[in-house]
């Protein structure tokens, strides 16, 4: 067999020196292009700057006092623990609720310091005193978000006074360094503020069109392929995921902010049109995904909409400005050839008209002429980006027409956003679920207590902080093991890490200074990515601390992995033992709420359909009214995680991820018909649309309910009523003529044939029973 000798051509005229410099500088743009797409915003690494610089002036101005005045640099350490808890345990967005936070950490932290001055001698009373700590820290979260740093910083007080003996004595100097710190660290965090939001928007902005951009170039893959793939299809729903976070938190941003972003164009507005472009790219995939499954595209058509979508992925991929001083043209007049290419030759293909026809359990109706909705829809991308980023206020509205396209594709999975999902419940609602979280904690303190001091009679503490924090954040069994071994991996990397490291060093001061700033840095930075990655940074650091102190060594490392897996296992079986709080059980619980936020989202869109006299302004509202549905989903992904994802789940998950598809599918097709509703106020002009109106939304709430009431009892007797007929009666309403508004009106009936679809046909996979509705009968609430 021949072998070809040809080399790799080496680029002429470069010289050694520049291919070296390339080299060496090829890390460092990967890394700048990593955090612009993975931390558009900079909030990570702001967030992790501003908790170092934060340590550092708080450690120099206490340290720095104990040396001057000679007292025990003991009584200083209680601060830093509070001021690392400030800086990542308090969310509060606003200074001043920010500020009255931190400062309620000061009382907590010195209670707890008082009683382990008070008990530290008498070890039966101290580790009963820490149990009850442990337990109060649980109970202090009745008060919502707040209660959480407030009860751990007592935590971490208690033990680490118990850890340094601190004395009765040295109470007024713990009191003076917890309030040094929680006053650098309200300043610090207040100077340290974003100071230029709409900066931040236009990374956020930029970032979502590198993302948008990486969507593009899977679905151009598939049609120069000819088929989307299984491989393809993930590749694309991972890749949406990521994009619709980005859009959420650009939302986020223009939500949060006291004054126009960008010059000449309302915030509410820059936000609708950024929602446009999200729901954009979910419809261009789920579509172009459908239009290949059925093979009606030609191979020239197939190329002519790859060319149509790099042309995209080119526009989305442009500088961008925000900057709206000047009135240029309208978007489309700016881009005359993208928007004039976008029409593909449909010539080929006949075209069907009518509407009347099922939805497949896909989504998409089979009467649909699939080939100018798409041109329609990658028309419609170059528009809503262009809304987005051309210049001049007069740009586009990318809620000029959306009755223009209407894919109504292929069932997509959910986006994780990034939206916060609803907190906890608070006050007495709470009580129960935190008896029983305080129990377990006090249970699981007590006995990492006893086997902690069984490992290691000075080491002990490491298996209770352990215990005490996998049930900080969590509220399932599910989640406290997957906080678990996160924990307990986290570890492991870090005492190889830091075995290596302090090695290396030999406790040379500079170095070992730098490496520990660095360590907690990088623990900061990707905490909110995995709590194991804070584990491993906080191992790595205290590796080299010990080297400092000159205590290192090995088995020390080893004693705190052992430690950590002993604390870790301890509040992991307790949590599947005593009270247990059962993932699937919770993961029903948010379900049931998301189904209510959808029925909420669905009367919605009906009030606004079917209102006499749209209101000035009224269009602007689709973001907001669906954020509730768009927060439920989010917190019904974050619940079901341990039984969807990683380790904890590796038994039976296919079942609630194809629920969980089944649901996202519907959460966006939500959001798409709130969007239309809000883009088409009062389209059911008439007495028979508004009655057939009422009639589809009631037999698709009818079939909601239904869903809901599967979760509580047996599948086996639960029966669907599917709300095709009824639908089709207002898609083919003869009241509905040509115009905008009521092409809006049929979208919207499309939208909700996916949604009943996607209901009933997920519940009859489970085993339900299906029965018609009689298109005379009117469904009840």
């Amino acid at each position: 067999m021949a072998v070809d000798t040809a080399t790799t051509a080496i680029p002429v005229g470069e010289s050694s020196s520049a291919r070296v410099r390339r080299a060496v500088t090829r890390p460092l743009r990967r890394a700048v292009r990593f955090v612009a797409t993975s931390d558009p915003d900079l909030s990570r690494l702001r967030h992790a700057g501003t908790t170092i610089t934060c340590l550092i002036v708080v450690a120099i101005i206490l340290f720095g006092l104990a040396a001057l005045t000679g007292l025990s640099a003991a009584g200083a350490i209680p601060g830093l623990i509070l001021t690392m808890l400030a800086c990542n345990a308090v969310r509060d967005t606003r200074p001043k609720p920010r500020a009255v936070s931190i400062l309620l950490m000061i009382p907590s932290s010195l209670v707890a310091v008082t009683l382990a001055a008070l008990t530290h001698d008498v070890t039966l009373v101290a580790d009963i005193v820490f149990v009850a700590v442990a337990m109060a820290a649980v109970f202090a979260r009745v008060i919502g978000q707040r209660g959480v740093p407030i009860g751990m910083v007592a935590f971490m007080s208690y033990f680490i006074a118990i850890f340094t003996r601190v004395t009765p004595a040295e109470i007024p100097v713990v009191a003076v360094a917890v309030s040094i710190a929680a006053i650098v660290v309200i300043a610090l965090r207040w100077l340290l503020r974003p100071k230029h939001p709409d900066r931040d928007l236009r990374r956020l902005i930029r970032a979502l069109g590198v993302r948008a951009g990486r969507v593009l170039d899977v679905v151009d893959d598939g049609v120069r392929e000819g088929v989307i793939d299984e491989r393809l299809h993930r590749t694309a729903t991972s890749r949406l995921a990521a994009s619709s976070s980005t859009a959420v938190g650009a939302e986020q941003a223009l939500a949060s902010a006291d004054h126009p972003l960008v010059e000449g164009l309302a915030n509410d507005e820059l936000s609708v049109r950024i929602f446009d472009f999200q729901l954009t790219l979910e419809r261009l995939h789920s579509i172009v995904r459908r239009v290949l499954l059925d093979g009606s595209m030609t191979d020239e058509q197939r190329e002519q909409l790859s060319g149509r979508l790099r042309e995209l992925r080119r526009a989305v991929h442009a500088p961008v400005e925000l900057s709206r001083e000047s009135a240029p043209p309208h978007p489309a007049e700016a881009a005359p050839d993208a928007d004039a290419a976008v029409a593909l030759d449909t010539t080929a293909t006949p075209i069907v008209s009518g509407h009347g026809a099922h939805v497949s359990p896909g989504g998409v109706s089979d009467s649909d002429d699939r080939l100018e909705a798409l041109a329609r829809v990658v028309r419609f991308g170059f528009t809503s980006w262009q809304g987005i980023v051309a210049r001049g206020g007069d740009a586009a509205p990318s809620h000029a027409d959306p009755a223009d396209v209407d894919p109504a594709g292929d069932l997509p999975p959910g986006p994780d956003d990034a939206a916060v999902p609803a907190g906890p419940p608070t006050g007495r609602s709470a009580l129960p679920q935190l008896a029983r979280t305080a129990v377990q904690v006090g249970l699981a303190a007590a006995l990492s207590i006893a086997a902690g001091t069984a490992l290691s009679s000075t080491r002990w503490f490491w298996a209770v902080i352990a215990a005490f924090v996998v049930y900080v954040g969590t509220s399932t069994r599910g989640e406290i093991l997957t906080k678990g071994w996160q924990r307990v991996v986290g570890t492991l990397g870090g005492v190889v890490l830091g075995v290596l490291i302090a090695g290396l060093v030999g406790g040379n001061l500079v170095v070992s200074l730098i490496l520990i700033l660095l360590s907690l840095f990088l623990g900061f930075y990707f905490m909110q990515v995995s709590s194991a990655w804070m584990i491993f940074g906080i191992t790595t650091m205290l590796a080299l601390l010990y080297g400092l102190l000159g205590e290192f060594s090995v088995d020390l490392l080893l004693v705190r992995l052992e430690e950590t897996a002993a604390g870790a296992a301890i509040g992991i079986l307790v949590s599947y033992v005593v009270f247990p709080n059962s993932t699937r059980d919770a993961m029903r619980s948010a379900t049931r709420v998301f189904l209510g936020e959808l029925a909420a989202t669905l009367r919605t869109a009906e009030q606004r359909l079917a209102i006499p006299t749209p209101r000035a302004g009224a269009a602007a509202a689709a973001p907001d009214d669906a954020r509730a549905l768009r927060d439920a989903y989010v917190a019904l992904t974050t619940t079901s995680k341990p039984i969807t994802q990683g380790w904890a789940g590796v038994s039976n998950r296919s079942g609630s991820r194809r629920t969980l598809v089944i649901l996202g599918a519907c959460e966006y097709h939500g959001r798409a018909l709130m969007r239309r509703a809000d883009g088409a106020l009062g389209a059911a002009d008439t007495a028979g649309l508004r009655e057939a109106l009422d009639r589809a939304m009631r037999a698709v709430q009818a079939d909601i309910d239904t869903f809901r009431g599967a979760l509580d009892g047996g599948i086996a007797d639960i029966v669907f009523h599917p709300a095709g007929d009824v639908i089709d009666q207002l898609e083919n309403h003869p009241d509905l003529t040509g115009s905008r508004r009521h092409r809006s009106l049929i979208g919207v009936a499309r939208h909700l044939h996916a949604i009943d679809q996607s209901l009933c046909g997920r519940g009859a996979e489970l085993g339900a029973a299906q029965e018609p509705l009689a298109a005379d009968v009117r469904p009840t609430r």
